[in-house]
């Protein structure tokens, strides 16, 4: 089980880890010179000791045999001075073995020494035959005194020796610790990061051979995870734009034959509906006229068909931009006043704020002939509105539900929201025993004397990235609904301003 599930984790923890133990390791070194420092300050000061007590043998010897008043003085200025060093050193020896003993014994020895120095003028002036043995006694305490200090000064150098050895052995250990710490720490980034690194350069090149669509996970490090989380929704990426080119690749052919097809057909319909009108105009007989008369309202119905789709070719090459919803359908209603009458215009309930994006174009010619479909199917007389409202992914999720007819979606999986523009329909809806549920393209089909152009509706929708949705509404029965973009805060405010459309 691992402690980490996260390789930024793992990596924090063995630095803090190695800066804790180097941290502690640096105390010891320290503390150990510490005790080196201290141990050499205190060799220093018992050496001094031992120099001090051996100036007063010498000065006492002096004055022993000279009898100076200066080297009396000097030997009691170093047995002051002995005194004076025994304080200062006093914690250093009795942290010693036996530094009691050795503390108590040097100052007893002091003390006599001095008491007996002090008191030998006056046995020389008054009691000559005594010198003699308080000399030797002074040269006991003397020798006394100067083999405590040397004991003191031999203690301390095999101290700083084994201070030394001790000291020599932990950094010693210390470096092969940290070795091997280095050699387990490097195992686990070679395991936790170079590995997979490795798997993932092996998975990509997989997929640039076309072996596998994805990477897998390849370990549970967060890093790792969202790493091919981040290569897998990039390749899904590419792999969608690849497809949007394609499709629009087809769709610029499809533009094309389109248009060869209409300029190859254009000609022959003309004539056929020439044809027909001159023949109906001569009166034939044997009943021919009312097949002369279909023929040339078939052809008339072909000439406009053409004349649609050459409208829409010419409209799809402008490019796309944001569309203020009100004005483009105020520009639809203004253009079919001419063709419905004004009892059939429905009204508008769209607000001023909605901007949708594509081809203003071919927008409005299939939203005009999407009107005239819808109108052709509604009973005269009949109030309804058009609406246009915003659709959150709730909201479209709910209306599909709803649908009568099998929607025709295109939306993009990058498009959160849309804005729908629906009418009712009041005409009747395909039904066949094959096939009870049909999608709305049924719709779409135009009429002997209909509107052509609606035909090309479902393209025009899909080319925008759009859908199209007949549901069932409890208020009014069903509604035909076309599904747009919606543009962004920063389009909306680009359509609504004239000196940015202009711009």
């Amino acid at each position: 089980m691992r402690i980490f599930q996260s390789l930024t984790h793992t990596v924090l923890a063995g630095l803090l880890i190695f800066a804790a133990l180097l941290i502690a390791v640096s105390l010891l070194l320290s503390r150990e010179t510490g005790r080196i420092h201290q141990q050499a300050m205190n060799d220093h000061g018992f050496l001094s000791l031992l120099n001090t007590v051996l100036e007063v043998r010498r000065y006492e010897k002096s004055y022993l045999i000279y009898h100076e008043k200066s080297a009396f003085e000097s030997t009691l200025s170093y047995l002051d001075q002995t005194d004076r060093q025994l304080r200062e050193h006093r914690g250093a020896i009795l942290s010693r073995p036996d530094g009691a003993k050795i503390f108590q014994q040097m100052g007893n020895v002091a003390v006599e020494y001095r008491d007996r120095f002090l008191s030998y003028p006056m046995l020389l002036e008054h009691d000559p035959k005594a010198i003699q043995a308080l000399e030797i006694t002074l040269h006991q305490l003397g020798k006394q005194l100067i083999g405590l200090a040397e004991q003191l000064a031999a203690d301390t150098e095999d101290n700083i020796t084994v201070i030394l050895q001790d000291l020599r052995i932990s950094i010693v250990v210390a470096n092969l610790f940290f070795l091997g710490l280095l050699i387990l720490y490097g195992m686990l980034l070679l395991r936790r990061a170079v590995v997979p690194l490795q798997e993932l350069q092996e998975g990509l090149s997989s997929i640039l051979e076309g072996r596998r669509d994805q990477l897998e996970p390849l370990c549970r490090d967060r890093e790792i995870v969202a790493l091919s989380r981040m290569i897998n929704l990039t390749l899904k990426t590419i792999g969608q734009n690849r497809e949007e080119r394609c499709r629009q690749a087809q769709f610029v052919y499809s533009d094309e034959v389109l248009s060869r097809l209409v300029k190859t057909l254009e000609k022959p319909m003309a004539n056929i509906s020439t044809t027909c009108q001159i023949l109906v105009e001569e009166e034939p007989e044997n009943g021919s006229r009312d097949l002369l008369v279909r023929i040339w309202q078939q052809a008339e119905q072909g000439g406009r068909l053409l004349t649609a789709i050459q409208q829409y070719a010419y409209a799809q090459d402008k490019p796309s931009t944001p569309i203020l919803l009100s004005l483009l359908l105020d520009r639809v209603v203004s253009g079919l006043q001419q063709t419905v009458e004004a009892g059939m215009m429905p009204r508008l309930e769209v607000g001023s704020d909605l901007v949708v994006i594509g081809n203003p174009g071919t927008l409005e010619r299939g939203l005009s002939d999407w009107m005239l479909q819808v109108l052709s199917a509604c009973p005269r007389g009949a109030e309804y509105a058009l609406k246009a409202r915003r659709l959150s992914e709730a909201d479209r999720r709910a209306a599909l539900e709803r649908s009568v007819l099998r929607p025709l979606v295109w939306l993009s999986p990058d498009c959160h929201e849309v804005v729908e523009i629906s009418l009712p329909w009041t005409g009747e809806l395909p039904s066949t025993p094959e096939q009870p549920l049909q999608d709305v393209s049924w719709l779409c089909l135009p009429e002997e004397e209909g509107n052509p152009g609606i035909c090309l509706l479902p393209g025009i929708i899909r080319r925008h990235g759009g859908a199209m949705v007949v549901e069932s509404m409890a208020e009014s029965g069903v509604r035909f609904a076309l599904w747009l973009p919606a543009g962004q805060e920063r389009e909306r405010k680009r359509a609504t301003d004239p000196v940015a459309r202009e711009r």
